[in-house]
């Protein structure tokens, strides 16, 4: 039951963001543009774990595909949330329009890692 809570929080949230962007949208940075992929993904990781775990309640057994499936949702939106944070943190479409080649070398690195990361543990 908790993946269908967090998976209508997740429409909830996604509703009330689409509406507030739509309505917004001549301002609209970048940013607001990851927050919705990011709200997506967690709406379709939180389907995808709530589908995982009614078939094992029903049938008793986990289908290894669809688990790893899940896994990898998980990983990519981690690691995508870790990257818009950094990105925040550096100021990109908050003060800097464009970043230099050392932070955008350093981000790409520091995705790559938090993906690997992420993956194997």
């Amino acid at each position: 039951p908790i993946y269908v809570i967090l998976c209508a929080l997740y429409l909830f949230i996604l509703l009330v963001w689409g509406i507030s962007s739509i309505t917004y949208k001549s301002p609209l940075v970048g940013i607001q543009n990851a927050v919705t992929v990011t709200l997506v993904a967690g709406l379709l990781e939180a389907i995808m774990w709530s589908a995982t775990w009614l078939v094992y309640n029903q049938t008793g057994y986990i289908y290894d595909i669809v688990n790893l499936v899940c896994a990898l949702l998980t990983a990519i939106k981690l690691t995508f949330i870790r990257t818009v944070l950094l990105l925040l943190s550096i100021g990109f479409y908050t003060i800097y329009p464009t970043l230099d080649v050392c932070p955008k070398l350093g981000l790409v690195f520091l995705t790559v890692f938090y993906g690997t990361m992420v993956g194997f543990y």
